[in-house]
């Protein structure tokens, strides 16, 4: 059965419906009561009088001594001596009112006097209450219907004892016809009553309007805070009950926007962590629904279309790895003795270039939210990407594995040759010359090493600060160049460079040793590894606008220096700027190389605001190609 729902009644409803119809039922009931008094006041009023009339007539009729009780054979006689019957003494008394009749009954009840009708027209009256009464000594009195005047009389008798016979004098008048009935009391006192019944209403009603305005105001205060504006406040000035009222209310808005402020504050700090946490962060809940991730995870887990991190199983769905997925089920039946694991995520091959799609080394971290509010279960998942952590370490151990070795080979030579030289050879000069010879330039390529070590060690310090200064990039190439000339020469290679625009000076700001450094150990090492009759060209440009043809903000000057020798292979180029890297390793050490210019060309050129990287030729020829991009800026960068 289906449940009715009861209506809700409003305030003003009660205040001026309810309250209006309960003092108009009140006025009615009121009005009611009091007519009803004022007619029993006046029907007692008119006994009274009927009494006091009757003891009157009573009175005058006993100081007569003309009456006759009935009227005899000889009334005539009699009546020409002065008497006349009570009857008509009766009739003549009462012919001044027709309402008021004087009826007079002898102790058997017949009617021996009546003012207004003829007495054989008149029926025994021994049953009337007021007569029993009367014959009986007492006072009494009715209100009853009279048949012959079909309306309500008020009878009033008293017992009348005249001639020796004990009589009843009844006196009678219409309930009409008395003070009450036959004024305007009644129209008077409805009237009165409704005028102040109105009076009254209109002062309810405005008492309720004082009323109802306060909780209007409220119920509007109410309605703001509903709709989250909590600056409004009520303007109530009485009574004083909402005074206080809205008193509490502004108190109570003012608690509230200061929460607000204060968990929008917190929310906004934790937000602002949540999202600048380098870590993918993703919050599930037992059914493997994603209730939050932050933009790392989206990222990380190329998450595109949020629609459906709300459906059942969803993390399955964006991690895609089965240990992950596996790993978090244990966790969540209680079953996993660890709460973090290493393992390797795979970009799908769909959404990302063929770069991105070597497997990344992450940590994974799991842990139940302990939270008191929320009963259902919820756990967090961290995944932290150490892919960089696994390669730094792995340079580390190969730098330390390089330096072993490179600094080993000169060492072990030189042990080796003064050993055989503490053996004896060193009495045959010829011999001791060339093992003295190999000595020393092993003692300079361990001297070389430890020098470049030094030099990157220095570059990589923070608290040492480059000065820069404003130099001609042309003059700065040539003075390398001419530093090559013979070296190159001696292989019959040719030193080249082009600058563009022509015949315009292109100023940098640059440390001119340090970036000196950096251009000679790129052209020292073409020179090295290239052939004989080779070619090394420098080619630099002020570019003033973007490949697109935007104006750029801060010119750039571009740099390619390249050489037509073997080339670097395109899997080694990623690599060519590591520590002691060497594709071709055997003949890098036969050109006496320390494994580590590159490295340093890098850091320097980084420290000038600027990048190289190795690409292919523009030309699309073999050989090899550094392209250097400088910002042309006034700056003082710390190393």
């Amino acid at each position: 059965m289906k449940k009715i729902k009861k209506k809700t009644l409003s305030t003003p409803f009660y205040l001026f419906i309810v309250n209006g119809l309960t003092l108009c039922f009140g006025f009615i009931f009121f009005i009611v009561i009091s007519l009803s008094a004022l007619e029993r006041t006046s029907v007692i009023q008119a006994k009274k009088n009927l009494r006091t009339f009757a003891y009157s007539l009573a009175n005058i009729m006993q100081n007569k001594n003309n009456l006759l009780l009935y009227e005899p054979e000889n009334y005539e006689e009699l009546k020409e001596e002065g008497y006349r019957t009570i009857d008509r003494f009766v009739k003549y008394t009462a012919s001044h009112d027709p309402a008021f009749r004087v009826t007079i009954v002898d102790e058997n009840g017949t009617v021996v006097a009546d003012s207004d009708m003829d007495l054989n027209m008149v029926g025994n009256h021994i049953d009337r209450e007021e007569i029993k009464e009367a014959l009986s000594g007492r006072e009494g009195s009715s209100i009853r219907r009279s048949s012959i005047y079909d309306q309500n009389l008020i009878y009033y008798a008293i017992p009348f004892n005249y001639l020796g016979k004990n009589l009843a004098l009844r006196l009678s008048i219409p309930v009409q016809e008395n003070a009450f009935f036959s004024s305007s009391i009644r129209s008077d006192s409805i009237i009165s009553a409704l005028i102040v019944l109105s009076f009254v209403l209109v002062i309810s009603f405005l008492i309720a309007g004082k009323v109802l305005n306060p909780l209007n105001e409220l119920e509007e205060t109410a309605r703001h805070y509903q709709e989250g504006d909590f600056e409004y406040s009520p303007n109530i000035s009485s009574p004083v009950e909402f005074v206080e009222l809205a008193k509490t209310f502004t108190s109570m808005s003012q608690t509230i926007r200061k929460n607000i402020q204060d968990i929008s504050k917190q929310r906004d700090e934790l937000q602002t962590v949540f999202s600048g946490i380098t870590e993918a962060i993703v919050v599930f809940n037992v059914d493997l629904q994603i209730l939050q991730l932050n933009d790392v995870a989206m990222s990380f887990f190329l998450v595109g279309d949020v629609k459906n991190l709300k459906e059942k199983d969803a993390l399955v769905a964006v991690v895609k790895n089965t240990e992950i997925i596996n790993f978090v089920k244990q966790l969540i039946c209680g079953e996993a003795n660890k709460t973090e694991i290493e393992t390797k995520l795979v970009a799908s091959e769909e959404k990302t270039v063929a770069a991105e799609h070597a497997p990344r080394s992450v940590l994974v971290r799991c842990v139940k939210i302990n939270d008191s509010i929320n009963t259902d279960e919820r756990y967090l998942l961290v995944v932290t990407d150490i892919s960089r952590l696994k390669r730094l370490e792995r340079v580390r151990k190969d730098f330390v594995a390089n330096v072993s070795h490179e600094l080993k080979t000169p060492i072990t030579a030189i042990k080796g040759f003064i050993e055989t030289l503490q053996d004896g050879a060193v009495e045959e000069p010829e011999t001791a010359r060339h093992f003295l010879g190999i000595m020393e330039q092993q003692s300079l390529r361990l001297i070389n090493i430890i020098e470049d070590l030094l030099t990157l060690s220095k570059l990589e310090q923070n608290e040492i600060a480059i000065e820069t200064e404003q130099v001609a990039l042309q003059t700065l190439v040539a003075d390398v160049f001419n530093t090559y000339y013979h070296v190159a020469a001696s292989k019959n290679i040719s030193l080249s460079q082009v600058f563009l625009p022509d015949e315009t000076s292109i100023d940098v700001f640059v440390n001119p040793g340090l970036f000196s450094q950096a251009i000679s150990n790129l052209v020292d090492n073409a020179i090295k590894y290239c052939p004989e009759h080779s070619q090394v060209k420098l080619t630099a440009s002020l570019e003033t606008k973007k490949p697109d043809g935007s104006p750029r903000r801060n010119p750039v000057v571009h740099i390619f220096v390249e050489d037509n020798g073997p080339g670097i292979p395109e899997n080694a180029r990623s690599r060519i700027f590591e520590r002691f890297y060497r594709f071709d390793s055997g003949r890098s050490r036969e050109d006496g190389g320390t494994g580590l210019g590159l490295s340093i060309v890098r850091h320097i050129i980084e420290l000038h605001g600027g990048t190289v990287r190795a690409v292919s030729r523009p030309d699309g020829q073999e050989g090899a190609c550094f392209e250097i991009m400088l910002p042309v800026r006034k700056q003082k960068r710390k190393v």
